[in-house]
């Protein structure tokens, strides 16, 4: 017996099915996953093929065989090897899409293709989005668009940086959105760019580095009949986001050598003495790759300790789980090792679907496994860990979506109870507040599109 809906679901599995592109935006844990399959049903879809990371695949095949109502055989490909059914729902990942079943997906038509966590596509020069939508990004023959009679896209954080981000959809599979004021053709991307982004040169060409504010308005409105949005709030307590204010003063004597660079590039005063968080975020984006790369990682060491400290502390007064994001390898490590009493796991990059679904299951279930370190890209998308009720990001990715998406793993639309979020501050270091304070204004920036 398939799985019921929430009443919204339907309702928004009417407005997909209505449309043959269409891009469902809703917030994370809202159930995109279970619209989009009962929207499949409405369109009497026999052949679907659904695009995700990979950590997802198999909780999204889980899903199609719960809340599907036609009888459709559903095949979850793991590997290169495996050949694509004809008929039913084929789950895979953008990885082995682009690469060794590429002939073979592009050898048949599709009655629905689903991008899901469509963001994945946000660059143009990306292989997997040039298989997708072509190499001009244009939907034109010998891309996988091109294939399908219905292309929906699905993602909580369509641009987690900025609007450029958008162009390849809006290009390939709704260029009416992006009509040139005088000409009424497709704006190209550097003409998108120039209307809705601002940009600077950075010594080796322009570079986006933020919205125009004042044009995202236009935007959402015309992007607005092929979109719909939800947020959790609207069913359910959202997260709960706050700044967890931490100290490291061993580990901050690094922090304070590197921090010194900045000094010669006169960034450092400005930084302390920028009054706008806009301002501040065009500092940041003047500062020298190398030494962005070194600060974040001494930031994230000098949180090991304090953070470790505080989970500990939290357990032994009652806590049951946590998760807790990090993004250096080094740094979930060492958050692992201190925490290993606890029974701490690790979800890594790189893992075996099968191996990221196994330590899913044992934080999920096991009450000895209380704490998850995760690094954020690996378990930021397409995973329920609503188990817990605690968040805290010992480091955060310098992209604002990807630290939203990671936010909302913990929360659904069936969960009575509000998420804590905490962001780990190093209160030593201007340079790490500059950061926090940056990508919290680069986050609201990006909502106004979205008007939530």
């Amino acid at each position: 017996m398939p799985r019921a809906l929430y009443p919204h679901q339907e309702q928004d599995a009417l407005a997909l099915a209505g449309s043959k592109n269409f891009l469902l935006a809703h917030g994370m844990r809202v159930g995109k996953t279970n619209t989009a399959i009962r929207a499949a049903d409405l369109i009497q879809a026999d052949s679907v093929l659904w695009l995700t990371p990979g950590a997802g695949r198999i909780g999204h095949g889980c899903a199609w065989r719960d809340f599907q109502l036609k009888d459709r055989p559903v095949q979850v490909i793991l590997d290169g090897r495996t050949q694509p059914i004809k008929n039913g729902a084929v789950i895979t990942s953008y990885a082995l899409a682009t690469g060794p079943l590429a002939p073979w997906l592009l050898d048949r038509e599709w009655d629905l293709l689903v991008n899901d966590e469509s963001h994945r596509l946000a660059s143009q020069s990306a292989q997997r989005t040039k298989f997708v939508y072509g190499a001009q990004c244009r939907g034109e023959d010998g891309s996988l668009v091109a294939q399908a009679r219905y292309r929906w896209n699905l993602s909580g954080t369509p641009a987690p940086k900025d609007v450029s981000q958008l162009w390849p959809m809006l290009r390939a599979l709704l260029p009416e959105t992006i009509a040139h004021p005088s000409t009424k053709r497709p704006m190209g991307r550097w003409d998108f760019i120039n209307r809705y982004c601002m940009t600077r040169d950075n010594g080796f060409g322009r570079v986006v580095v933020g919205n125009k504010k004042a044009r995202l308005p236009e935007l959402r409105a015309k992007m607005a009949p092929f979109m719909l949005r939800r947020t959790l709030e609207e069913f359910a307590p959202g997260p709960r986001f706050m700044d967890m204010p931490i100290s490291n003063p061993r580990v901050y004597a690094d922090l304070v050598d590197t921090e010194a660079a900045l000094i010669k590039q006169g960034l450092l005063d400005d930084l302390r003495n920028a009054r706008s968080t806009e301002v501040k975020q065009a500092l940041l984006d003047r500062m020298d790759s190398s030494l962005k790369a070194k600060l974040r990682l001494l930031g994230g060491l000098a949180a090991v300790l304090p953070v470790s400290e505080i989970v500990k502390e939290e357990i032994e007064d009652g806590l049951q789980k946590i998760v807790i994001f990090a993004w250096h390898r080094e740094v979930i490590a060492k958050l692992a090792a201190e925490l290993s009493v606890h029974g701490a796991l690790i979800l890594m990059g790189g893992s075996a679907p099968t191996e990221k679904e196994r330590i899913r299951r044992a934080f999920m279930e096991d009450p000895a496994r209380m704490v998850l370190v995760a690094q954020i890209e690996a378990a930021g998308e397409a995973i329920d860990l609503s188990v817990s009720d605690d968040i805290i990001f010992a480091e955060q990715d310098w992209v604002p979506g990807m630290n939203a998406q990671a936010a909302y793993r913990c929360s659904n639309t069936g969960k009575p109870r509000s998420v804590s979020v905490r962001t780990a501050i190093l209160q030593e270091s201007p340079v790490m507040k500059a950061i926090q304070e940056a990508l919290a204004w680069r986050s609201a920036e990006l909502a106004m599109l979205w008007g939530k």
